[in-house]
């Protein structure tokens, strides 16, 4: 159990509240608004925080980001240190030589983790692909990834 003392008025400045964090529109790395707290989660049994839910819109789902993926809260807003994976979809692929391979049409992640396994890819035609991170050479505007059209029958 942990030892328990009293609170000072002084150790209380600059620390923030869950009023302060509700209703704050949350941003990503890139700048772009995903959306607005709807929730924060705590640990019952140490108080810490393990995330926020974020509103994402009318009609969709939201989502919940682990503490772990915010840079900092604001008066104004909550910053990311991450750009949420939900963006990459229906993104362009490209091989290493410039050529399309298709559009993302599915992220798979890491056990739960903002962190990307696997990006399935729908190609013309009505063929799909999957890809593997590890041959993908960046992500920014567009997927491009690191093997040839030629190399993607490999994997």
């Amino acid at each position: 159990m942990k030892e328990q003392k009293q609170i000072s008025h002084n150790e209380l400045k600059g620390s923030i509240t869950v009023e302060d964090v509700l209703g704050k529109d949350v941003i990503d790395t890139e700048g772009d608004n995903i959306g607005v707290t709807s929730n924060v989660y705590l640990n019952p049994k140490d108080f810490d925080v393990l995330g926020v839910a974020v509103d994402t819109g009318f009609l969709d789902k939201g989502m919940i980001i682990g503490s772990a993926y915010v840079r900092e809260v604001t008066k104004h807003a909550v910053f990311l240190n991450t750009k949420p994976v939900y963006k990459l979809l229906g993104m362009m692929v490209y091989d290493k030589e410039g050529g399309k391979i298709g559009r993302v049409k599915k992220v798979v992640l890491k056990e739960r983790k903002n962190e990307i396994a696997l990006l399935h890819v729908k190609m013309p035609f009505f063929r799909k692909a999957t890809i593997p991170i590890s041959k993908v050479e960046k992500i920014q505007d567009s997927v491009m990834l690191n093997i040839t059209k030629a190399e993607m029958k490999e994997i």
